[in-house]
């Protein structure tokens, strides 16, 4: 049986480790005697939802200084641990509240709901000058205010029959306020390192929220016109022919091939987020106001699917995205499901709704891996803001599947394909066996993922670090591309920050992928090379097994242990094969703790006992012990004067035979 439906049929014994919280457990139990409303993809968010409750009330805080108000987390004015993130849990409860109309914890849900709301809309920087959060300052106006208030509003326009009126007063004059501030500032055209495409798109809720909860202001009007003109500006590309809402468009945030960099690299996370928020826009004025839904609409869409054609040319088997250029932001947090949800509900994009499947399992697995409810937990150094955040993207992609009537087609999951993306200098190949993906551009690397895991230590396997295979390098360029039978061959020229010059040859096919690596002139070589990082947390089963020429072990996860491989091969989990040539070392390095925000990441380095030579690695995606060691052992590295070749044979193939001649394959040589 799959793992992962394993533990969502284990749910009750799962359950169990709540007894961290004993009054808690009890809370959640009673909670999960009442059945969930729906099926499918929908009934496990909202499960998640119930699971996430007990958890979020032991964060609790009454404040005394507001009367009737509080706060989960730090209550602070600032950061995303603050309004945002009570914010976000407010709305978790206000699904749950809508959900399950006769569950015993509906009047606790009512009152963390009104008390948040009431905290929320007393300390923004229109409420009482007295009122003020527990850093005694107040909140609004800010960059990034129109995103917490949103949370807020939406939350009371959703319960506005069942608050106290004051409290649905507060919040509407919040509302207005955000609103107001944005009618005469023009979205942000950049698309270069640090798109603006995310503030644009969070910036259309509070308009959108103002005219579909208040129609009747006089300042209605205004608020849908800029609900509109943030939507139509948050994906958008130089070239505006043929484009309905061209009239609208005065920025650019995205590469003409739909790509999205931020922080500074390709960042398919803002990619998602930057539509995810759209989404977030529409069904705040669906649930609120249909007719102003009906009107926006077209700005919604905007560009949306032509988005999401690159995002779902890198997924992989669980739900989740590659990584091309890295990570800075959590992984495995499954915070882009309401992207899944708005493009699976609303789209009806069949694999969108395999993609929200997918991540809804996952979300429960990674909650009872967790065992009290939070969906990072201990991995993340975020703490309550993930959770947060998190919670109301869930409840977000929970309502994305309501306003559709939980309708699906037909699931469809990725499909194999090669794509050059010169703009952004980005390689993506998907075999059967594996996603290759080469990063030329900006924090240049190259990533192998196996593809076809059926259990989640296979699903959560390669870890995206910047080192990978070719990172750690000043600058990489492309000096020649070809697609091949089977894949691609490219040739890159990678300065080293160091002076050290080398010239990588990379050919994908189908069962191996090939890096040669040369040095130029009168360069060495780096003295490790790093090739790649392997997830090794309870996530994945604690521990990896490693096999070699002549042993086998278990890296028990976060020890902290080195091991030195006495072979020139070896297998993790009977699931990748790496092959080090000529004569070197390979060692294991397993982490000491989490090391990267939502995981702890194992490398794997190479050592050659010449660094003035040529050195490769062939890497067998999905590849046994026995299978590697048979390549192992079929290898031929010839050096020469002018050029290099590198042949060995896959089982039941013909030889694979990769060469480059020393003086011309890569400029410098």
């Amino acid at each position: 049986m799959d793992p992962i439906s394993q533990i969502k049929r284990e749910m009750m014994f799962k359950q169990l480790h709540f007894k961290k919280i004993i009054l808690l457990s009890i809370t959640f139990l009673l909670s999960a005697t009442f059945a969930s409303p729906v099926h499918g993809p929908a009934a496990d968010l909202l499960e998640s939802l119930v699971r996430f409750e007990p958890w979020a009330e032991s964060i609790w805080t009454d404040c005394n200084s507001i009367p009737g108000s509080g706060y989960f987390g730090d209550g602070k004015s600032d950061g995303n641990g603050g309004i945002r993130g009570t914010c976000g849990i407010a709305l978790s409860y206000a699904v749950l509240l809508l959900e399950f109309p006769d569950a015993p914890q509906r009047p606790q849900r009512l009152r963390r709901i009104e008390a948040t709301l009431r905290y929320a809309s007393q300390t923004h920087a229109t409420g009482p000058a007295k009122s003020v959060a527990v850093n005694r300052k107040k909140w609004g106006g800010s960059w990034q205010s129109s995103l917490w208030a949103a949370m807020m509003g939406f939350s009371a326009a959703l319960l506005e029959k069942e608050l106290d009126p004051q409290v649905v007063s507060d919040c509407k004059r919040v509302i207005a306020f955000e609103a107001d501030r944005l009618v005469s500032i023009q979205p942000v055209s950049r698309y270069k390192g640090n798109s603006s495409a995310e503030e644009n798109a969070w910036n259309s809720s509070i308009p959108a929220l103002a005219a579909a909860w208040m129609p009747q202001n006089k300042r209605a009007a205004k608020w849908i016109e800029t609900a509109k003109k943030y939507l139509a500006n948050t994906y958008t590309v130089s070239d505006t022919n043929g484009d309905l809402l061209k009239e609208w468009i005065s920025t650019q945030t995205l590469y003409d091939s739909y790509a999205l960099e931020n922080h500074g690299f390709y960042h398919p996370t803002y990619q998602m987020v930057s539509g995810m928020s759209m989404g977030d826009t529409y069904v705040m004025a669906a649930l609120t106001n249909p007719d102003v839904a009906k009107e926006i609409k077209p700005f919604a869409e905007h560009n949306v699917k032509q988005v999401w054609q690159f995002v779902k040319g890198i997924m992989l088997d669980s739900g989740e995205v590659a990584y091309p250029s890295g990570l800075d932001w959590t992984l495995h947090s499954f915070g882009h499901v309401s992207y899944m949800a708005y493009l699976a509900c609303h789209f009806k994009e069949p694999q969108a709704q395999w993609a929200q499947s997918q991540m809804a399992n996952q979300i429960l697995y990674r909650q009872a891996i967790n065992g009290d409810g939070r969906f990072t937990g201990e991995s993340c150094p975020d703490g309550f803001y993930r959770e947060a955040v998190q919670a109301s993207r869930i409840a977000i992609a929970y309502l994305q599947n309501k306003i559709e009537g939980y309708s699906y087609v037909k699931e469809m999951p990725p499909q194999n394909h090669l794509t050059h993306y010169e703009d952004v200098r980005l390689i993506i190949h998907r075999s059967d066996k594996a996603m290759v993906t080469v990063n030329y551009g900006i924090k240049p690397m190259a990533m192998i993922y196996p593809l076809n895991g059926k259990s989640a230590s296979k699903q959560f396997f390669v870890s995206p670090n910047q080192k990978s295979f070719i990172g750690g390098h000043a600058k990489c360029s492309l000096e020649k591309f070809s697609a091949i039978s089977d894949g691609f061959r490219v040739e890159l020229k990678l300065d080293g920050k160091d002076g050290q010059n080398s010239g990588m040859i990379i050919e994908s096919k189908k069962r191996a992928i090939v890096f040669i690596e040369i040095p130029l002139s009168d360069s060495t070589l780096t003295n490790e090379w790093f090739l790649t990082a392997i997830e090794n947390h309870p996530l994945t089963g604690k521990h990896r097994k490693l096999s070699w020429q002549d042993g086998a072990c278990l890296a028990k996860e976060r020890s902290g242990d080195s091991h030195t491989i006495s072979s020139n091969w070896i297998d993790i989990d009977d699931w990748m094969g790496i092959i080090g040539l000529p004569q070197g070392v390979l060692a294991y390095n397993v982490a000491a703790k989490y090391n990267r925000r939502g995981a702890a990441e194992d490398s794997i380095v190479f050592q050659t006992q010449d660094s003035q030579k040529p050195r490769a690695v062939i890497i067998l995606p999905g590849a046994d012990a026995k299978m590697t060691a048979i390549v192992a052992g079929n290898i031929c590295l010839n050096v020469s004067e002018t050029g290099c070749s590198l042949s060995f044979t896959l089982p039941g193939e013909k030889q694979i035979t990769v060469q480059t001649e020393l003086i011309s394959a890569v400029s410098g040589i």
